[in-house]
């Protein structure tokens, strides 16, 4: 089967803002191949945007998104990438006490990739490699600033098994070359978690799940705090 997938604008506050700000596009669509065995092939859609003078924005620079994914049958594994060839985003003018007003804060990124590619083990957890990365990521205050310019940046994250009942992750932070005013240098940190409860991580993307369906929850904060607890 073919299957062709939009955002419904009326089901919550952003898809509807995002509905209005590209007017009569659609915003997202998602086409599917799905084989009989469950298997299936995806690419997503975003058009570009352009846009000026909305909100606190003077002006935004979107190139579009593009996307594809493939499924493996009963969701096994996964494994996909989405890129955005550039986004840009000033905000409006402003005026401190007594001052005239300045021009608005400019973040400019380029060459966004998102690459996943994750397998179902133990738990029915996905396990595997998913990395964001921005080739160059660019913030400047105001027109007379120095901007802080990144190159290379990239977000990474693995999770592994570890034996029957425990899991493995990793989170690297990376950049190739960092500048800001007369300073620049490159860098990079790492986080390694072992020993991870396996049935308390899945209980947390439970919990992932139903803070995106309840994200005013009271009680969500609660059992956050329960399940970090159990969790080494």
């Amino acid at each position: 089967a073919v299957v062709r997938a939009t955002l419904d604008p009326d089901s919550s506050a952003w898809t509807r803002e995002l509905a209005k700000l590209y007017g009569g596009q659609e915003p997202i669509v998602a086409i599917s191949q799905v084989s009989f065995d469950g298997a299936s092939d995806t690419l997503i859609k975003m058009p570009p945007l352009t846009l000026s003078n909305v909100s606190d924005l003077q002006s935004l620079n979107f190139a579009g998104l593009q996307g594809q994914f493939q499924v493996a049958p009963r969701g096994a594994a996964v494994r996909g990438r989405m890129t955005v060839a550039n986004l840009d985003l000033t905000g409006k003018p402003t005026a401190g006490e007594g001052q005239p007003a300045s021009g608005g804060d400019t973040v400019k990124l380029s060459n966004l990739s998102l690459d996943v590619n994750q397998r179902k083990g133990i738990f029915n957890l996905m396990f595997g490699e998913t990395s964001f990365r921005i080739g160059e990521l660019r913030v400047q205050a105001q027109a007379t600033d120095t901007p802080v310019v990144a190159t290379n940046l990239t977000i990474a994250t693995t999770e592994s098994p570890q034996g029957a009942q425990q899991i493995a992750a990793d989170l690297v932070i990376k950049a190739d070359q960092v500048s800001a005013e007369n300073r620049s240098g490159s860098g990079s940190l790492r986080l390694a978690l072992r020993n991870l409860d396996g049935a308390t991580v899945l209980q947390l993307q439970q919990w992932q799940q139903k803070l995106a369906g309840k994200p005013d929850d009271p009680q969500a904060m609660d059992d956050l705090l329960k399940l970090i607890k159990a969790l080494l």
